[in-house]
């Protein structure tokens, strides 16, 4: 449930996180709802570490994280329940079509097989992407 619907879609402050040197170093960010961002940098950057820290699959050092108003270290369930994560690797959804992969995803958030099927053709369609489904 999101904490407050005026809250930033994300806000974070103070980001740190080192590994054998420090790779983010006081990372503060403010994302709106609605709005789309983008991390750019060289490789080493903190780009991805940083992903990985909103998503809750690592652990700031320091700072604080926040979805639409819920802290990440306080509720990560309930930060987790808002979020996807889709890496750059390939893993299972290169195997999959676009229509197979949302009905993987919606089966792993126990949405309506009938209201999934629904929104997914409603989405790949506002995505101009319904020939590649």
């Amino acid at each position: 449930m999101i904490d407050s619907p005026h809250a930033p879609a994300l806000r974070i402050r103070g980001l740190a996180k080192s590994f054998d040197k420090p790779v983010i170093t006081g990372l503060d960010l403010d994302i709106a709802g609605g709005q789309l961002y983008a991390l750019l940098g060289p490789n080493g950057a903190g780009k991805t570490t940083t992903l990985r820290m909103v998503a809750g699959l690592a652990k700031p050092d320091a700072g604080s994280i926040e979805i639409f108003g819920i802290n990440t270290r306080r509720d990560p369930l309930g930060a987790k329940a808002i979020t996807a994560w889709l890496p750059d690797e390939p893993m299972l959804y290169d195997k999959l079509s676009p229509l197979e992969y949302l009905a993987f995803v919606a089966g792993l958030w126990r949405m309506d097989p009938g209201f999934a099927a629904r929104e997914a053709d409603r989405l790949l369609h506002w995505l101009d992407l319904w020939e590649q489904r």
